[in-house]
């Protein structure tokens, strides 16, 4: 994060029609894109929090010291696996259709 913009991107949602397990030991699965989508817009902030806003909740903590939470597991786990290149702290805000 070299500057202060927010940072904002998007993905289609999709759809696994056959496969879902098969893909779990190396098989193939038939997914689809549909007309639904996720977008993530990451603020920078100028001190040591993570805030996530959701359709799922409010979620706030040191990014230090990330406190679990059910509704953002996912999220909290993928900050936790790239902290090394977080410098301070930021606001997410999701959006999902």
């Amino acid at each position: 994060m070299a500057s202060d913009a927010a940072i904002t991107t998007s993905a289609p949602g999709s759809l696994m029609l056959l496969g879902e397990h098969a893909v779990l030991h190396g098989k193939h699965a038939l997914v689809c894109a549909i007309n639904r989508r996720i977008t993530i817009r990451l603020f920078p902030s100028l001190d040591n929090t993570v805030k996530i806003v959701s359709d799922l909740g409010n979620y706030q903590s040191p990014l230090d010291d990330l406190v679990d939470h059910p509704s953002f597991r996912f999220v909290l786990q993928a900050i936790r696996q790239q902290i090394q290149h977080v410098p301070r702290g930021f606001k997410l805000k999701i959006d999902s259709e």
